[in-house]
């Protein structure tokens, strides 16, 4: 149709939108280079458009959009940097539209997506205070939203991200604060999760919130609370990996919690129980490893598993070091695996 009338707009803005969505999809395969491409050839056609069409506030959203997708994919990419532009130009739209309009709710969730990732993206470049105020503008831009919205799930999940990364950007610079900001993601995602039993991506959320509460637990020296916090989050992941077997996703964050679980009880010097919840997470990654045999990820997470398993033995059983030095050549052979 495009052949027949080239400079139909409407025919244009569905074209660049494919390629976004198209992008997105080989984005979630983990091919980011043809994400990028497909999502550089949406921004150039609907910045086109704009230009024709200079009063647009769909256009101008759907720019905005799919700049803050090409910033993802340079994060995502680690080329945190070169996000720094994409997720500016977004921002600087959105606010332009609000400013129109304040009471759009996508342009306001969206907005506050930006600042979060714009945050943490700084934050992994090492400029920790600009990434704290990119956190505190997401918050100050979606908790009034959400208090206006309660119900609006869309406005409520984009508050729990910017809750639950803010507690990322400041782990290990303030861990009090970072706990606190863990325990709002909680608050917010359980509320959510308990409004719709069948939500099943707020189940997830859910335990990862609680799984991440329980790390910065440990990090501010209460490891009985982060106990309960990691095996609420097991009880639920599991619920929900019974039903979704061949979800690798749900497999990965599983054996993450299981990690953080096992290492937490043997800090309270709970070895048995400790290494049944390692032995449980190295199984599970050996499961992910043999879906995807190229997983770096899974690889790196299984020989730090056997690691922490070795070390249990070496405290444990000093007078049977066969075990221990069994462990330690696991964990040897996973990262080589790692290195190749």
């Amino acid at each position: 149709m495009l052949e027949a009338n080239p400079n139909d707009s409407e025919q244009n803005r569905n074209l660049a939108e494919n390629y976004r969505i198209a992008g997105k999809i080989y984005g979630q395969k983990n091919d980011l280079t043809t994400e990028l491409k497909n999502l550089e050839t949406a921004r150039r056609i609907y910045e086109k458009l704009l230009a024709e069409q200079t009063e647009s506030n769909n256009l101008q959203f759907a720019l905005a959009q799919t700049n803050f997708d090409i910033g993802k994919n340079y994060a995502n990419s680690k080329s945190y940097a070169e996000s720094f532009p994409y997720y500016e130009k977004a921002i600087n739209s959105l606010e332009n539209l609000l400013q129109k309009n304040q009471n759009q709710n996508d342009a306001i969730k969206l907005l506050g997506d930006c600042h979060s990732q714009f945050g943490l993206a700084l934050s992994w470049e090492g400029k920790q205070k600009k990434a704290e105020q990119q956190m505190t503008r997401a918050v100050e831009i979606l908790e009034p939203a959400v208090k206006r919205n309660p119900n609006d799930v869309n406005l409520r999940t984009g508050l729990w991200l910017a809750f639950w990364l803010t507690s990322s950007v400041y782990e290990e610079q303030n861990n009090q604060l970072s706990h606190s900001f863990a325990l709002k993601a909680v608050k917010i995602i359980q509320e959510t999760s308990e409004k719709d039993a069948a939500d099943i991506r707020a189940k997830q959320q859910f335990a990862k919130s609680l799984s991440r509460a329980g790390q910065t637990s440990v990090n501010i020296g209460k490891t009985a609370e982060a106990v309960l916090y990691l095996e609420k989050a097991d009880e639920i992941l599991r619920q929900i990996t019974e039903t979704r077997a061949k979800n690798n996703g749900l497999k990965v964050e599983l054996a993450i919690n299981l990690m953080r679980l096992g290492e937490t009880k043997a800090k309270q010097k709970l070895y048995n129980n400790a290494l049944l919840n390692l032995e449980q997470a190295a199984k599970f990654h050996q499961d992910i490893l043999q879906n995807s045999g190229d997983d770096k990820r899974s690889f790196r997470n299984l020989a730090l598993t056997y690691e922490l398993i070795a070390e249990i033995h070496e405290k444990i059983a000093q007078s049977n070091i066969s075990i221990y030095r069994i462990k330690q050549k696991h964990c040897l052979h996973y990262l080589a695996c790692v290195l190749l």
